[in-house]
């Protein structure tokens, strides 16, 4: 699957390895975490995540554990962390992420989903928590989900381990657009083109004053929004950018 448009400034970043039905393990997570420090550059204006692979994600991969002492608690800890890195670096890329999925995003894929600013998935894409039919919690993926969706929507999904089809994970606002099937590209690159019709700089800063002020009480947070509205209109021709 390919972003079909001349625009420039499109980061892609993907992970494909079919013999894990496109699992991340320690050092994909690594390697897709250097790639996304590419979106630092001011001439990317969105960076697009598995726009080219099908399924999108099948989960973590844990076959990396059987290098590890399980035994010793610090390294499993540290293990995972490749995985929490991985998510902080996603929800703190500088453009809009937009997540395509084809196929699955099970488990961890969907804590990525979680991240991103725009999901668009095919409409035979399927969606779930499979850890507890696997003989453990979704630990590591429930606090994520808790911030995306309804908390009792996550509880369905954690405690059942069932898959879910893409308007159910619609409804729960994982996914924010369902593409016909088979049209999964030309929506991609629709929405891609819409996002570089703004200026790069203000999608920078509007990616910026959301990050700064998520933590924030409301009234900070409405002081904070008044303050750079001002930034910006006073600016020479700010009104008309």
């Amino acid at each position: 699957m390919s972003v079909h448009t001349a625009l420039e400034g499109v980061l892609s970043v993907g992970w494909a390895d079919e013999a894990s039905r496109n699992a991340v393990g320690s050092e994909s997570a690594r390697r897709i975490v250097d790639r996304l420090a590419l979106a630092e550059d001011p001439q990317v204006r969105v960076v697009v995540l598995a726009g080219e692979q099908s399924p999108f994600c099948s989960g973590w991969d844990l076959r990396d554990l059987a290098g590890l002492d399980v035994s010793d608690p610090d390294d499993v800890t540290r293990y995972f962390e490749a995985g929490r890195e991985l998510l902080r670096a996603v929800e703190a890329c500088p453009v809009p992420v937009v997540a395509a999925v084809s196929g699955v995003a099970l488990g961890f894929g969907c804590s990525l989903l979680a991240h991103a600013d725009l999901v668009v998935a095919d409409a035979d894409a399927q969606f779930g928590l499979p850890e507890v039919r696997r003989g453990f919690a979704p630990a590591t993926v429930m606090p994520e989900l808790l911030e995306a969706m309804d908390a009792r929507e996550v509880r369905a999904w954690a405690l059942t381990g069932a898959r879910h089809d893409v308007h159910r994970a619609g409804a729960a606002g994982l996914v924010h657009r369902i593409a016909p099937s088979g049209t999964l590209p030309a929506v991609l690159t629709d929405i891609v083109e819409g996002l570089a019709e703004a200026e790069p700089a203000v999608l920078r800063t509007t990616k910026a004053l959301l990050h700064e002020q998520r933590a924030m009480p409301l009234p900070q947070r409405r002081a904070r929004g008044v303050a750079a509205a001002v930034d910006h209109f006073c600016r020479p021709n700010g009104a008309t950018r």
